[in-house]
This record gives C-alpha cells, structure tokens and sequence, in this order.
C-alpha cells in the first residue's frame, strides 16, 4: 500500500493562469531556497504567463472587432 497520494493528471484545457501564477509563486521559494539552478524554470512560467494574457487580449480584440461590425 503507498503512503504517496495519486496525482492529478492535468489536461491541458485545465491549466489557466491562476494556475501557471500560482505555479510560479511555488518555483519563486523553490529558487529562494535551492538558487539559480531552477530559475530557468521560474522564468519559463513567467514567460508562458505572459503569453496567455497576450492570447486573451487578441480573442477579446477579435470578438469585439466582430461585435462592432454587427
């Protein structure tokens, strides 16, 4: 019998911002207690953060280009 709880498997769909910030919060301790050698990692969900926002902000450019010509 394991004493290690069972992992959520995450889809994709199911990894959102709040997520990747919430993410990134836990890699910031990681980098403050282990040093640089994860910050490659801190960096890439900052980066990855960034990207989704982009991404939300261009939808919601597109919808309201097609709202505004209705």
């Amino acid at each position: 019998m394991s004493v290690i709880p069972k992992r959520k498997t995450l889809r994709q769909e199911d990894i959102n911002i709040e997520l990747m910030q919430e993410a990134s919060l836990i890699m910031a301790e990681v980098v403050k207690l282990y040093g640089d050698a994860y910050l490659s990692i801190f960096v890439r969900i900052l980066k990855e953060i960034e990207q989704q926002k982009e991404k939300q902000n261009y939808k919601k450019i597109a919808l309201q280009m097609i709202n505004d010509r209705s």
